[in-house]
């Protein structure tokens, strides 16, 4: 069900053609054959669009060169061995059983079973095993999906193991619901964007229908993308704060579409707000910024209890609509204020920019485009309030030399940010952050980091899951 590409048509640097044939060689070694598959995910970048995706709004990012690979040769039996590049983590052995018991938290393992568990739901069967060497070069918790993409690959392998076929549309859906087994609550960008990849273009995906609008990237220009070296780990301490948000969504979603029924009708309830698209919310999507600040500002930093009272939560069952996760356990509310006015206001000023970046890039609007991604970062930073200083100060440093525009990326907290550059400029560019940030404001020595290149790095868009032909 996978397209098959060769690896000049990836990579644009022979250095990652060498990095393939090295993992090549150690699968060999450890498992002795010469007879296996080869099956690439990239990392993603999104380039504007942030904490949106679940709210069922379009977002806007491209397939990076940084990718996961998985090698793997099919078994005669249940079992599933996995190994990685370098013994980096422990080999593990499982058995492929109808509802696959998970690892201890934090565990690499649990993304493999992660996106098997996914195809076993939706096949309702289970099917043979196979032996893999995992291996990759995506930072991890640097916000480019790493976590994701080796979701995205190990369904893949299991499929083609098994050559079973499906809908890629229904595998994005899928595995973006199916990552709820290792406890976060996002949306399904990350996932769709790692599959439906195209080289040399960004790409638009809009849910609730999916649909995957590709965007040319001018060649002129380079996506540099700049890892903080602040690690932003969802199954650690940072899985609190992005489920926070994703439930300050929930609420404010719910007393708008609470505003909507009261003043047009209940046939104007929402359940994301991505239903706002239709058709016969035009009037209110033509009028939501006002809607917003009568709506909202009283409600800037609310407690439970006022929750409670505004929703008419009268009963713990309907509290725990809202507070439980998608692995079934509940957030713990009681420990939190919850921020709606902030919140709401940078899902509906980012969606519009969404909206109007694909329409800078495809009318060749390069400057227009910068200027959204910083209004964008400075949105994530002060209204859902994701950034921390490290990823401020690698923006600013950014933005004074060169860059068009510049923002983090990913879910925040931490990981890397995102910035176009003018070709012709990349080099100088990236030595001066190299200067400026590693080596300045992080007092980063040569000693410390031998190859700075790991953590800044220039990137095409490229393709999304794939076979590799040798």
């Amino acid at each position: 069900m996978f397209a098959k590409f060769n690896l000049d048509s990836i990579y644009s640097n022979k250095s990652d053609i060498i990095r393939v044939e090295k993992y090549i060689e150690e699968f060999q070694k450890k498992f002795e054959t010469k007879h296996y598959t080869i099956l690439r995910t990239p990392g993603r970048v999104n380039l504007i669009g942030e904490h949106i995706d679940y709210s069922n709004l379009p977002v806007f990012p491209a397939g990076i060169e940084k990718d996961i690979y998985i090698i793997f040769t099919p078994s005669d039996n249940n079992l599933i061995t996995i190994t990685s590049f370098g013994d980096k983590f422990p080999k593990e052995t499982f058995q492929i059983t109808r509802n696959l018991q998970p690892f201890s938290q934090g565990h690499w393992g649990n993304y493999v079973k992660a996106g098997i568990q996914t195809i076993l739901d939706y096949f309702d069967s289970t099917g043979k095993g196979f032996q893999a060497l995992i291996a990759g070069n995506i930072p991890a918790g640097s916000g480019l999906s790493s976590s994701s993409a080796l979701v995205v690959a190990s369904a893949g392998a299991y499929l083609t193991a098994n050559k079973l076929d499906i809908d890629k549309l229904i595998l994005a859906e899928k595995l973006a619901e199916g990552e709820k087994y290792v406890g976060t609550a996002g949306g399904g960008m990350d996932q769709t964007a790692s599959i439906f990849a195209k080289k040399n273009h960004a790409i638009k995906i809009d849910f609730a229908p999916l649909n995957i609008t590709p965007v040319p990237f001018p060649d002129q220009y380079d996506i540099i993308i700049s890892h903080s070296l602040t690690v932003a780990e969802k199954s650690k301490g940072a899985k609190d704060a992005f489920n926070l948000r994703s439930m300050e969504t929930k609420i404010a979603t719910a007393l708008l579409s609470q505003y909507f029924q009261t003043n047009y009708g209940a046939d104007y309830s929402i359940q994301f707000i991505g239903d706002l698209k239709e058709d016969k919310f035009s009037e209110i999507r033509n009028n939501i910024t006002p809607i917003i600040e009568k709506l909202f500002s009283d409600k800037k930093n609310l407690t439970i209890d006022e929750i409670q009272k505004q929703l008419n939560l009268d009963t713990q069952e309907k509290i725990n609509l809202f507070f439980t996760l998608k692995n079934g356990s509940l957030f713990p509310y009681k420990e939190f204020s919850f921020k709606l006015e902030k919140r709401i206001k940078h899902i509906i000023t980012e969606w519009e920019r969404v909206e109007n970046s694909v329409k800078a890039l495809k009318e060749g609007d390069i400057k227009k485009f910068g200027q959204l991604m910083n209004e964008s970062h400075e949105s994530c930073k002060n209204n859902y309030e994701v950034s921390c200083n490290e990823l401020d100060t690698l923006v600013d440093i950014e933005r004074k030399n060169g860059a068009i525009g510049a923002r983090l990326t990913g879910a925040g907290f931490g990981g890397s940010t995102v910035c176009i550059v003018f070709k012709e400029k990349t080099e100088n560019f990236i030595n001066n952050v190299i200067n400026e940030y590693y080596r300045g404001y992080l007092k980063k020595t040569t000693n410390e980091i031998t190859n700075f290149s790991e953590f800044i790095f220039k990137t095409k868009a490229t393709q999304g899951t794939c076979l590799i032909d040798i």
